[in-house]
């Protein structure tokens, strides 16, 4: 009886990327269409419903075409999807909406200061390409924390792993649809509750439906939307404020105009204290610092710790780690990742010109202090509840208004008078990507809910039908408590992730680099390395909430895992030096992990067993 493998890639060109293509000539022709019905004098409202309603209506039909009973594709996509689709899908689920609508508006407050944001997702993709990925798609585990238990051959582990790795995944899925609720929700003028309930509803029905084949092509679908607007708009942008339509490049033709005006406006700033990190919150606030200018927010220090805990955290990300999972081999996740740092470079190259751009569009407007009346474009931000000035008087100076920090992208095409259809493609994109981030983050907290914690004690690949009705239930509560968590939770979406990528920093990233590179880690290791780095980074979180507490060697919470990682990493090595080694089994599956080709080892072992049941018959 012929037996085959779940790892061979499908011998048929696969027809995925035609359907997306599809996709986006849908969009971008239902964004022409708008520009006609706009120009016919069709209600903007009425634009801005159909534009949004576009990406919810692509993941409702994608959760229905993706629908899945099988255990193996409901939880690893069934290892069939091109590497250029999974990075794209990746890129979503990783940035999201803070990565694609609140990092320009950290760089329209902080300019150079924010760099550490996009410098450490680069280099935690980077670090995730070349210290996890591979490795992670050659055992096959489709959840981090069954890959740390099945590697240490531990089933208790396995449980710890699940619980310190299910925070991090929840900060980061209240702070999606936190930042979702307060932009469509003052955009659209909708309450925010009403956004986050539908935003729950379709990313519950798409995972519970296809699960990670739902998740792989939302989040392309999301990607695609994403990077044709972050494309379009900046271009336009560019073409119109300083005649060049690759503003990523054009920094040093405006930089001097740029002084002059920030000089006019009464900015100037100092050089940041030692170990100051300062973060743009969402509510509104005054533009002061100038954008060149370094180290106000952040000091040198701060900079760089900043930038290494998001690289830690980015590399260690649970959504990252089931998209290798999700290639189609290998060769094939070292592929993805290629893609991936490819399209995460052209977006983060983007991010700081779309801010550039509008702080430019905004100092033309209002030049200096005192200088004119409120343009337009001001007023209805301010309508939105996106700006706030003080309406009564004759005219405005700069000092005088209020930004908040996630309209950046919708200032931007607003200052320069573009069409309505275009400022709602920013919606929609905001939107695509919010969703696709809320769906892999529900399905990573399922996918380690059902393997890592329900079934852990259940024989591998045993009871399928249980696994993925199970699977359908936990990722549907983890979409409702991630959207009753957000109405619930004050703390602001950049904050959230900050502290998501110190926890995963701190326990994760720490845990997986020894795993796959020190033979000598045993379990016991392990077990105390992520225990004593998650619980030292959530002390600091904590201790930084509580003003009355003075601050560790007065690092903040965002950079916990400056000091838990490295106590991580103390913890894990002496307390494998102080126990027996690990078992000639784990020294053979680490060889194995190691070796670039061949069989995935989980895949193995279900072909082994299935191949023992059917000689015993």
């Amino acid at each position: 009886m012929a037996i085959t493998t779940l790892t061979s890639a499908p011998s048929f060109r696969s027809p995925q990327g035609a359907y997306f293509g599809v996709l986006a000539s849908c969009f971008a022709s239902l964004v022409l269409l708008a520009l006609v019905f706009d120009q016919l004098g069709a209600s903007s409202n009425q634009t801005m419903l159909v534009l949004v309603a576009f990406p919810l209506a692509a993941c409702v039909l994608i959760g229905a075409v993706s629908f899945t009973s099988s255990s193996h594709v409901w939880l690893t996509g069934g290892r069939v999807t091109p590497p250029a689709l999974g990075a794209a899908s990746a890129l979503a689920s990783c940035l999201g909406g803070i990565g694609f609508v609140v990092l320009p508006g950290a760089f329209f407050f902080l300019g150079f200061d924010a760099l550490p944001f996009t410098c450490g997702i680069m280099l935690g993709l980077l670090l995730n390409a070349v210290l996890i990925a591979p490795y992670a798609r050659k055992d096959g585990s489709a959840t981090l924390a069954g890959f740390i238990g099945q590697r240490f051959e531990s089933r208790i582990l396995r449980l710890v792993a699940a619980g310190a790795l299910t925070l991090p995944c929840l900060l980061l899925l209240i702070g999606e649809f936190k930042l979702a609720a307060f932009l469509l929700g003052h955009a659209m003028q909708q309450p925010g509750p009403v956004i986050v309930a539908v935003l729950a509803a379709v990313a519950a029905f798409a995972v519970a439906f296809g699960g990670m084949r739902a998740v792989l092509w939302t989040g392309a679908a999301a990607a695609i939307i994403a990077l044709i607007v972050l494309a379009v708009l900046p271009s336009l942008s560019g073409l119109l404020t300083i005649n060049i339509p690759v503003p990523q490049i054009a920094y040093g033709l405006v930089k001097a105009e740029i002084g002059r005006l920030e000089t006019a406006a009464g900015m100037d700033t100092h050089r940041a204290a030692s170990i100051v990190l300062t973060l743009p919150s969402s509510a509104p606030q005054a533009l002061v610092k100038p954008f060149f200018q370094p180290f106000v927010a952040n000091d040198p220090w701060s900079f760089t710790l900043l930038t290494l805990t998001i690289a830690m955290g980015v590399a260690a990300m649970p959504v990252l780690f089931a998209h290798a999972g999700a290639s189609t081999s290998v060769g094939g996740s070292r592929r993805m990742s290629v893609w991936l740092m490819v399209m995460a470079g052209a977006v983060t190259v983007t991010l700081p010109a779309v801010a550039f751009l509008s702080r430019l569009a905004l100092l033309h407007a209002l030049p200096m202090t005192g200088a004119i009346a409120a343009p337009g474009w001001l007023a209805e931000l301010a309508k939105l509840g996106l700006a706030d000035f003080d309406t009564e008087v004759a005219t405005v100076p700069l000092s005088a208004v209020h930004f908040t920090r996630d309209s950046t992208n919708l200032l931007l095409p607003l200052a320069l008078g573009l069409p309505r259809p275009l400022v709602d493609t920013v919606l929609s994109s905001a939107a695509a990507v919010a969703l696709a981030a809320i769906a892999a983050e529900a399905m990573a907290l399922a996918a380690m809910w059902v393997q890592d914690v329900t079934m852990v004690f259940a024989a591998p690949g045993s009871a399928s039908t249980l696994r993925v009705s199970a699977g359908r239930l936990l990722a549907i509560c983890a979409v409702c408590l991630g959207a009753a968590l957000s109405l619930r939770t004050r703390a602001d979406p950049l904050t959230l992730f900050t502290w998501a990528m110190a926890l995963l920093g701190s326990s994760a990233f720490v845990l997986l680099v020894l795993s796959v590179w020190w033979k000598r880690i045993n379990q016991h290791g392990a077990t105390a390395g992520l225990l004593a780095g998650s619980l030292a980074a959530l002390v600091q979180i904590v201790i930084s909430l509580n003003g009355a507490v003075p601050l560790l060697f007065g690092v903040s919470g965002a950079l916990a895992s400056i000091l838990a990682a490295p106590l991580a990493a103390a913890v894990a090595i002496a307390a494998s030096l102080l126990t027996p080694r690990p078992s000639q089994a784990q020294i053979a599956l680490l060889r194995d992990i190691r070796m670039g080709g061949g069989e995935t080892v989980r895949d193995r072992e279900a072909r082994l067993t299935q191949l023992h049941k059917s000689d015993s018959r």
